[in-house]
């Protein structure tokens, strides 16, 4: 046992100064990317430092230890794992669309009030928008940098990151109202003596918040405060471009419509109803052109009470760190501003809008280089 866990550690050693030389040697990339670069060494040093103090330690060979430096090999491997996979794979690769997205990012952190280090941005992505919050990296497909439309989902990966890096102050509470909502229809169906199926729906819907289903509607609600309306609209684009069932939930995510009704929400919240009653109209078509129809049972996964009180905590959470809500005259945010301009222009006169969007992304790029 001792000599398996001995070669483990030797082997995530080597790993780990292959992984310090390899950052150690790239010199490509500004001052943003150069920090980024020397956090990514620092840690993977630290690692390696970690790696060796286990192999000197004595105790390493008594098996009553072995389970707990096991568990220390795992997850200092973890963390190797995270930097070589993802970290320097984007330094490595990290070319001027990258930059441009990472300027973007930095822009809009900047307008929003994000109060942490903006995170690096990655145009690789063959699955959409995501992040590595621990990371602090957040990955587009490889031709966003050079457009906007899809620009209003860096918001809702801000979200995650907020949600990651504060998750006493978000998370914790908006489950125990989830928690509450749930307990209480658990509570009215065993005395209205619902069948014993519909009750084990409940609970695997109220499950399936516990897990992904919390995350996903926390940052739509974080995104929709952040950038307004061009949320709603790009929502739209999203489950029309990215497919699936509208009123289907899955275990990562929850339905795409009872999605678009939380951002609702929250769009009234913030005194754009007008917009949302837009935003809803071409939900409504969107629905139609598909086909699709609201399923049975379909208000026990989505209850719009529950949508509604959820919006309302998150909107007094964001406003109590100090995040900056959308406002209609965005003239002190440019990056919101395009976004919002851009929307605009393509629901107004999507045949001419190619040449508008290259104006605008042209413009805040000589801005972004000031």
């Amino acid at each position: 046992m001792a000599k398996l866990l001995t070669e483990l550690l030797h082997d995530a050693t080597q790993r780990a100064d292959d992984i310090v030389n390899s950052l150690d040697m790239l010199t490509t990339g500004g001052l943003k990317v150069n920090a980024y670069r020397l956090k990514m060494k620092n840690l993977a040093t630290q690692a390696r430092d970690f790696i060796t103090r286990l192999l000197r330690d004595p105790d390493i060979e008594d098996p009553n230890y072995a389970g707990n430096y096991f568990r220390d090999y795992s997850h200092v491997t973890r963390l190797l794992r995270e930097i070589e996979y993802f970290s320097l794979l984007v330094l490595k690769r990290f070319n001027d669309s990258d930059q441009r997205a990472t300027d973007l990012v930095s822009a809009i952190c900047a307008e929003s009030g994000y109060p942490y280090e903006a995170p690096l941005c990655s145009a690789i992505s063959s699955q959409y928008f995501w992040t590595i919050p621990d990371m602090d990296l957040v990955f587009m497909p490889c031709l966003e940098p050079d457009h906007v439309l899809s620009l209003p989902d860096i918001y809702h990966e801000l979200g995650h990151f907020l949600l990651f890096r504060d998750e006493k102050r978000f998370i914790q509470p908006a489950q125990l109202i989830v928690d509450r909502h749930y307990e209480k229809m658990v509570e009215n169906g065993k005395r209205q003596n619902w069948a014993t199926a519909s009750l084990e729906l409940v609970e695997q819907y109220h499950h399936s918040w516990k897990g992904s289903w919390l995350l996903e509607f926390a940052s739509d609600l974080i995104a929709t405060y952040l950038i307004g309306p061009s949320f709603g609209w790009c929502n739209i684009r999203v489950a029309t471009n990215l497919g699936g069932e509208l009123f289907l939930g899955t275990d990562s995510h929850p339905a795409d419509d009872a999605r678009a009704t939380a951002i609702g929400m929250m769009l009234t919240e913030l005194g754009f109803d007008e917009s949302r009653q837009k935003i809803q109209k071409r939900w409504s078509e969107l629905v139609s052109l598909a086909m699709e129809s609201t399923p049975p049972r379909y208000d026990l996964a989505y209850p719009e009470c529950l949508l509604r009180e959820l919006t309302q905590f998150f909107q007094k959470e964001c406003e109590n760190i100090g995040l900056s809500r959308f406002e209609k005259d965005a003239s002190d945010k440019p990056v919101a501003k395009m976004i919002h301009d851009c929307w605009t222009q393509f629901r107004n006169d999507p045949e001419n809008y190619v040449k508008f969007e290259r104006n605008q992304l042209e413009e805040i790029a000589g801005s972004l280089r000031m």
